[in-house]
């Protein structure tokens, strides 16, 4: 595990072609360098955005680097208060094809296959590291395993491209047997009605 911090210039990358809607903006808030292959991203309490970055997933047809600990969390934040991001610091790297985060417990629970982890988080620093599931996403095909990690409104995180669910309570981690839902992504309504999707189907709820 390594804690860094780097700074570079704002981003500067061209919107023209994109069309909106009428009322709607559409703005730069974080490219390269700071992001290398992003996979999933979470919001702490400051604001800050922690991205899941998995750059050994496909760059060859063989999938050759996927075995390589070039993966890595890292916290995106905007210093100056621009609006844009101006500063990466890393939480977790050497990581082999995290794929998933989320912040919850005070903590943050991640995955990194082919286990679910939960750690927790002192001065952007990761202490007390647990398992929460050894098998949460065994070997096999990157865009087939388990990913998304998102809490409902019923007090249980869910996951696409599963069919379990996991909440703490009095600090004993529970696993327990759901509906399986999507493939890559997964979020929620204010009525807890979970949304995902898969290559087949554009926009499931259930």
């Amino acid at each position: 595990m390594t804690n860094c911090n780097t700074s570079y210039d704002e981003p500067r990358i061209s919107l023209e072609g994109y069309e909106l809607e009428s009322g709607f903006e559409l703005d730069v808030i974080a490219s390269e360098p700071f992001l290398k292959a992003p996979v999933a991203i979470d919001f702490d309490n400051q604001g800050r955005i922690w991205v899941v970055q998995m750059p050994g997933y496909m760059n060859d047809m063989q999938g050759s680097d996927e075995t390589k600990p070039n993966g890595s969390i890292d916290i995106l934040e905007d210093l100056d208060n621009d609006g844009v991001v101006d500063h990466m610091k890393t939480f977790l790297d050497s990581l082999v094809m995290p794929r998933a985060l989320a912040h919850v417990y005070g903590g943050l629970l991640y995955s990194e296959p082919p286990f679910l982890y939960f750690t927790e988080i002192e001065d952007d620093k990761p202490v007390n590291r647990v398992v929460v599931d050894s098998i949460y996403a065994v070997e096999g095909n990157p865009e087939h395993q388990p990913n998304g990690l998102i809490m409902n409104i019923d007090n249980w995180i869910y996951n696409a491209k599963s069919n379990f669910r996991y909440r703490r309570e009095n600090g004993v981690w529970k696993k327990e047997a759901t509906t399986f839902r999507g493939q890559w992504g997964i979020s929620h309504d204010n009525f807890g009605r979970l949304y995902f999707n898969d290559n087949s189907r554009q926009l499931l709820g259930r």
